[in-house]
């Protein structure tokens, strides 16, 4: 069943600007959540909002991170020579000073304006002329192509896949922002204790 984005066409072709505004001008993407939340306010789930939930969420989580690991390792070890992200290559050559900033910007402020972006509006507008699972694919896809990093493409793929069965089942996008800034903070510890990132 193909489910419309809007009942009007002009938040359909803001959020085609916004999604626009996220790929190519990343500097000014904070204000899409704001403008996300004006328009979809009325529409988003916040009954579906509750401590249940979270907490099957994040079980749900903790059973897919085999997966997101598995996924890893086999790029890695058919990929060698490729770099990691330079978010992580970043993140491990900061000073002390400097880490705060990009745990916040990893944690909290990617996960927010990356899921709005991809699942609370891209894949609204493509759930509007194809299936689920086709959206689904498409979305995970040009998420996992705008990091711009090949050892990582397919561990985005499985994971922005696995946030858009999330976004289903739940019916909210703070499910998915929830659980993309946990794998990310999972990303943080592996990278401080390990030397290694998923």
């Amino acid at each position: 069943m193909k489910v419309s984005l809007f009942k009007n066409k002009n938040k359909e072709f803001t959020s085609i600007v916004l999604i626009c505004v996220f790929i190519f001008f990343r500097e000014i993407a904070i204000l899409i959540p704001v403008i996300y939340f004006i328009l979809r306010f009325k529409e988003e789930n916040v009954h579906s909002i509750q401590f249940k939930n979270i907490i099957d969420s994040l079980i749900t989580f903790l059973k897919f991170v085999p997966i997101i690991y598995f996924v890893s390792f086999l790029s890695k070890y058919t990929l060698p020579g490729f770099l990691e992200q330079d978010i992580v290559l970043n993140l491990k050559r900061s000073a002390p000073s400097e880490i705060f900033k990009f745990i916040v910007s990893i944690v909290i402020v990617a996960p927010i304006i990356e899921e709005i972006t991809f699942r609370g509006l891209f894949y609204r507008i493509l759930k509007k002329n194809y299936s689920i699972l086709i959206s689904s694919v498409i979305v995970a896809l040009i998420f996992s192509i705008v990091h711009l990093n090949i050892l990582a493409f397919t561990v985005l793929v499985t994971l922005s896949l696995f946030l858009n069965y999330i976004y289903e089942k739940y019916g909210s996008i703070f499910y998915p922002i929830l659980l993309h800034s946990t794998f990310n903070i999972l990303m943080i510890i592996l990278i401080f204790t390990n030397d290694h990132d998923l």
